[in-house]
């Protein structure tokens, strides 16, 4: 009926009510209505034609809205979109369903405890059923395909909250260890949790104290390979024997003399021919690179944590989610089910069936959010910050963009820039400089001195000796029990256990590759697989929905299908996180930690001409 309508009908039971005192012979007067009432009816009208226009106008105001904001999302990357907030625009027809919510805000998602199913039983007799209508028992609106394949499309949604450390458990007995406090955000993305992870990460901070270490050892042994300035000051008493001086009742020398002595020697050193030290500080220079290539791995493996941890979170909390639109169907179907039982038209049997399936849901539920509480820790503990929202990730938040598309290639640049083998290398380069340092040790070692001497009463009270010099000395090994030759031994020996260590970690990141592509390629197959299944399930599911109202539809099966159709979305949920998983996994044993910059090899420093001569020497 039309607002017209109802407003005439009004108006007419309010002109016979106020006749209602009148005389019998008055009542049977037809009654008219007045020409004041009338222009108020035609000026009710118009406005109710005028509110109609308005609600179509603001129905077109949305529409061009929501088209704009999908205009704009077709061009932004997954993860940048803008989240539309399009909701049902009354409609002026009273039969007209709904419009379905395309993007719900983060608080739709919010999980809130089911109601007792003791309380969803109805009050209303078996006479209401008759009197149900079908989108009060059917689900059409919620079996929903989407039309992007994609995490972001599978639900609807550009952010879920998510209850990082709710409680705040963790960031209490965080602070009371006086470490870092955990800082509270309102929203994160999984490019800013790297970020974070790689500035906070406490294995990423080990690793560059270390390098700070080899950087100062090598400072250290390259110094001792310059001049090098020593002053040595002595004083205090002496007793010489014989004396220095002549005893003068007897004329002869004193056999004994006790004098005061003082010795100043100011000497300047200057290695030049020192291999053993040469080489030591060719190898710490080494190190300090291996340390450099250690900070990397670290980088990669914080990288790593933090999107396993990150896509963790996201998953248990959409599984979450889902978990509770899935009990919500079954309560919805547990009140239809009730009520056609109170009927005669359904068993107690049938009540129970649907309870059962309903509290496995919940428990489900229940499972999902103590893994997402778990999840949680586990990110704070990572990133230091205890997020309200997190952004849904997209492929490029994980590094697809480094990542090759044929395996072969993948290959090629993971042997010259995984720096898990580049660490390696370094070493094998540090124990090859030690190994000839080895043969170094059978040279001789030539400094070059400049000294200064000031001896004052030396033997005697003499007076002031003054001495300079400039001295070649040679310092030569020559037998030390075969002690250099075992030295000899254990270089080599490490060199060859590097060796090995090194070409097992090009094995294990060749197997590493081979799996990770192989269950990059099964997933996405199985992607699409389960969008096409999801498809199904949801034309299933609607058209048995429809034929559960007439009782021409088995409930063992309706209740098979709403379970299908939840396990469809949570298991495309897991698959989205597995493939993203794998590809940041491909991207860590590519190059590291995909920090923008372009995938290149590691090559080793050139040690310069200067070490070339030295090699031809020991030759």
């Amino acid at each position: 009926m039309s607002n017209r309508s109802i407003l005439i009908a009004v108006l007419s039971t309010f002109s016979i009510t106020s006749v209602a005192g009148e005389s019998a012979s008055e009542q049977n007067v037809k009654l008219r209505p007045t020409s004041t009432l009338s222009a108020a009816a035609i000026a009710a009208s118009s406005a109710a034609n005028a509110a109609s226009a308005a609600a179509a106008a603001a129905s077109a105001a949305a529409t061009a809205a929501a088209a704009a904001v999908e205009a704009i999302n077709a061009i932004l990357p997954p993860s940048q979109r803008v989240a539309p907030n399009v909701t049902s625009s009354p409609s002026a027809s009273p039969n007209s369903q709904p419009a379905l919510v395309l993007t719900p805000p983060p608080d739709a998602l919010a999980i809130k405890p089911a109601n007792n199913i003791n309380a969803l039983l109805p009050e209303n007799d078996s006479s209401d059923l008759q009197s149900e209508t079908k989108d009060s028992v059917t689900m059409n609106g919620k079996f929903v395909v989407p039309s992007e394949r994609s995490l972001v499309g599978l639900v609807g949604t550009f952010e879920v909250p998510v209850a990082a450390d709710a409680r705040g458990d963790f960031a209490a007995g965080a602070q009371s260890e006086g470490i870092d406090a955990v800082e509270s955000v309102s929203s994160i993305d999984l490019a800013q949790a790297v970020k974070a992870s790689l500035g906070f990460s406490r294995d990423v901070r080990v690793a560059n104290a270390r390098v700070d270490q080899a950087t100062a050892q090598a400072g250290q042994a390259k110094a001792f390979l310059l001049p090098s300035l020593l002053l040595n000051v002595k004083t205090g008493r002496e007793q010489s024997s014989p004396g220095s001086r002549l005893d003068s009742s007897t004329g002869r020398i004193e056999s004994e003399s006790s004098h005061s002595r003082t010795d100043r020697v100011i000497t300047l050193k200057q290695p030049l021919l020192d291999l053993p030290g040469l080489y030591d500080w060719k190898r710490r220079e080494v190190v300090e690179s291996s340390r450099k290539e250690a900070v990397r791995a670290s980088q990669g493996d914080a990288y790593l944590a933090t999107v396993n941890a990150y896509l963790a979170l996201v998953s248990s909390r959409l599984q979450a989610s889902m978990a509770l639109d899935y009990e919500n169907q079954l309560q919805e179907l547990f009140q239809y089910i009730d009520k056609r039982a109170n009927a005669g038209a359904a068993t107690k049997s049938d009540k129970e069936r649907v309870r059962a399936r309903s509290l496995n849901a919940r428990a489900a539920r229940i499972e999902q959010d103590a893994a997402q509480a778990a999840a949680g820790v586990e990110f704070v503990r990572l990133v230091n910050i205890a997020p309200a929202v997190l952004r849904l990730p997209d492929m490029e938040d994980v590094g697809i963009s480094i990542v090759p598309t044929e395996l072969q290639k993948a290959i090629s640049i993971a042997i010259e820039s995984n720096p898990d083998i580049a660490v390696l290398k370094e070493e094998v380069r540090a124990a090859q400089v030690d190994q000839a340092a080895v043969k170094g040790r059978f040279l001789p070692r030539l400094d070059l001195e400049l000294s200064d001497t000031n001896m004052r009463n030396m033997g005697g009270e003499t007076g002031t000796q003054h001495d300079q010099r400039m001295m070649f000395v040679m310092n030569w090994s020559i037998l030390n029990g075969g002690s250099d030759i075992k030295l000899g031994n254990e270089k080599n020996a490490r060199v060859e256990e590097i060796n090995y260590r090194l070409d097992d970690q090009r094995r294990r990141v060749l197997q590493s590759l081979t799996a990770q592509y192989a269950t990059l390629e099964a997933t996405r197959q199985r992607i699409n697989a389960g969008y096409h299944e999801l498809e199904s399930i949801s034309t299933a599911a609607r058209a048995m929905s429809n034929r559960m109202v007439s009782g021409n539809q088995s409930l063992l099966d309706m209740l098979d299908v709403y379970d299908r159709y939840y396990q469809a979305r949570t298991r495309l949920v897991a698959l989205h996180v597995q493939e993203m998983g794998a590809v940041a996994q491909i991207a860590r044993l590519v190059q590291g930690a995909p920090l923008g910059q372009s995938v290149t090899a590691v090559k080793p420093a050139d040690d310069g001409l200067f070490s070339n001569l030295i090699n031809s020497v020991l030759q």
